[in-house]
């Protein structure tokens, strides 16, 4: 990917979005374990909540950027939702 995962084909780009989240997670497992447990225990829950928006929003904007390669029944909107969603719980399981 020469030219970044934002120029990447649609599915290179999924690939390596999903790489980097898995990969993010193994940097500090038990930091990373913490972090989640203890989040909503400090009142920080809406700062954690925005970030999910935005990452959903930038995937979102791929898939826009891509739609021609996606079936033509599916709305970016729901699939960057569904893949956030399922990449975040696939993480913490």
């Amino acid at each position: 990917m020469s030219a970044g995962p934002a120029a990447a084909p649609l599915e290179e780009g999924l690939r390596s979005l999903v790489r980097v989240g898995l990969d993010t997670h193994r940097i500090a497992p038990a930091l990373h374990k913490i972090l989640a447990e203890q989040v909503p225990r400090v009142g920080r829950m809406a700062e954690v909540m925005d970030t999910s928006r935005r990452i959903t929003q930038l995937i979102e904007a791929y898939l826009c950027k891509h739609a021609a390669q996606l079936p033509p029944d599916r709305d970016p909107a729901l699939e960057a939702q569904l893949l956030e969603t399922t990449l975040q719980a696939l993480c913490h399981m």
